[in-house]
């Protein structure tokens, strides 16, 4: 994938012998809400390089992404000068698989949540093999297991349109309608909401896909009962 100019970087030796990034801009998710952080590529460059010459310029691979003080702070393998121009590409497998999970995890949060079951999602965690979404019900029958996983399919079919809606601040009236466990203290500026057509609207910083068609996952869930609470697990 193609990547996007960033300047005056801020750079630190971090805890790993790794370094520490901060670009004046980033493409890289820095990991949040329940999902793990991007990976990819820098490419540093002098000014007036040709994009062909920038694939045979070093890389350095960044290998997780934090979010600290309101900045993406970006672990590396490699040092880079501060004040340079990098050039960025994403791990797409990495994060198309991420945006699959995640749009996933808001519609089976979304259909869990209405009538006739009301199950709240309480906390989700996106896994390598295996995702859980903990609902706020001490148990789930296997027949509503049933009938969730094929409400779930049959909205996968449908091809039902994802957008996302952003909103000028944490204030704006718009976001009166939208789903929301509450922003970070320190959040400042735009809002997204993700809308999935006709189903739900809930507030997040996450990568998401543009239809559920594109999710590709057929949900069989399985269930980890615990005190006051269930455990939703589904596999990518």
């Amino acid at each position: 994938s193609s990547g996007i100019n960033a300047e005056y970087g801020e750079v630190k030796k971090g805890k790993k012998r790794n370094y520490e990034i901060v670009l004046e801009d980033t493409i890289l998710f820095a990991e949040g809400g329940g999902q793990p952080c991007d990976h990819g590529i820098l490419r540093t460059f002098p000014s007036g390089v040709s994009d062909v010459e920038k694939l045979s310029l070093q890389n350095v691979k960044v290998i997780d992404v934090q979010r600290r003080d309101g900045k993406a702070v970006h672990l590396a393998d490699k040092k880079v000068e501060v004040g340079c121009e990098v050039d960025m590409e994403v791990d797409w497998k990495r994060r198309f698989d991420h945006m699959q999970q995640h749009t996933g995890q808001h519609l089976l949060s979304a259909i869990a949540e209405q009538e006739p079951y009301k199950f709240n999602t309480v906390s989700w965690n996106l896994g390598t093999t295996i995702s859980h979404v903990e609902l706020n019900t001490p148990s789930i029958s296997d027949e509503v297991k049933f009938e969730i996983e094929q409400k779930l399919n049959r909205l996968i079919q449908s091809g039902k349109s994802v957008v996302t809606k952003v909103y000028s601040s944490k204030d704006d009236e718009g976001l009166s309608s939208a789903h929301t466990r509450g922003l970070p203290a320190d959040h400042t500026g735009p809002v997204r909401v993700i809308e999935i057509e006709g189903v739900d609207e809930n507030m997040c910083c996450g990568t998401h896909l543009s239809s559920l068609s594109q999710v590709s996952l057929n949900f069989k869930l399985s269930l980890i009962t615990k005190i006051f609470k269930t455990t939703i697990t589904f596999s990518p």
